[in-house]
């Protein structure tokens, strides 16, 4: 008797079927297809979520075990899953084989978020590390985080930057990435320990672009004052339109 196999492949909407060797990603909201990549000798199959980030709530999956086909609804924004699957013979042992698999709608920025019980789902080599790892290419680490007093000043270079201003009644001047990529974000967190607690003036240059104005959402100019204490203010990079816009 022939042992199954409970190897799948993943269909994206209307897309040709993907082997699942190295995860698939797959466009939020579409329709999913599941199918065993061969039927022979799988008498019962099942598919059930075993592993998901921190944050998804796990779709229902829908089974045909007539033809070997599952569906299910991809959520609406950035998730990862892991699926196991199953399938038994009917031989006199009703032995059964399993593997799992990973399905991921990518973040806008492009990246796969883990999942709890993630092994070597992501990647049949090296596993979950290459999540990390490839974050870690692509913004020189894990981003960097400044604090700065007055009188001091920041010009940031890192593709993510968190920066803690604290001028205490003073002023700090913080320039934007010369040339942002896609991906770049400007974190700027305006604290005062001055009693009474008055005004903070933090100066962000747009270094050749323009910004958006939290005071003013909607309008762009090279350079933006933050007045307010204990506040956080987050810009994202447009590439579109060349421009920093609010968070």
């Amino acid at each position: 008797m022939t042992s199954p196999s409970p190897i799948c492949t993943v269909a994206d909407g209307l897309g040709s079927p993907q082997a699942t060797t190295n995860g698939v990603d797959v466009t939020p909201g579409n329709i999913i297809h599941i199918a065993l990549a061969s039927a022979a000798g799988a008498d019962v199959w099942a598919l059930s979520i075993i592993g998901q980030d921190d944050i998804v709530s796990a779709p229902t999956i829908t089974l045909d075990n007539t033809t070997k086909t599952a569906t299910f609804n991809a959520p609406a924004s950035a998730c990862s899953l892991i699926v196991k699957s199953t399938v038994t013979n009917g031989g006199s042992q009703g032995v059964s084989f399993s593997t799992t698999f990973k399905v991921s709608v990518l973040t806008p920025e492009g990246h796969r978020l883990l999942c709890s019980n993630e092994r070597l789902e992501g990647n049949a080599t090296f596993g979950w590390i290459t999540c990390q790892n490839d974050i870690i290419r692509a913004i020189g680490g894990f981003g960097k985080t400044t604090k700065l007093t007055n009188g001091q000043s920041r010009t940031v270079t890192a593709r993510e930057e968190i920066i803690f201003c604290n001028p205490d009644g003073g002023s700090c001047s913080i320039t934007a990435k010369f040339a942002p990529e896609t991906g770049s974000r400007l974190t700027v967190h305006t604290d005062s320990h001055a009693s009474p607690v008055g005004p903070v003036y933090v100066a962000v240059s747009g270094n050749g672009h323009n910004m958006e104005d939290p005071a003013s959402p909607g309008t762009f100019s090279s350079s933006v004052l933050l007045t307010n204490p204990n506040s956080t203010v987050v810009w994202d990079w447009n590439d579109a339109d060349s421009v920093w816009v609010l968070g």
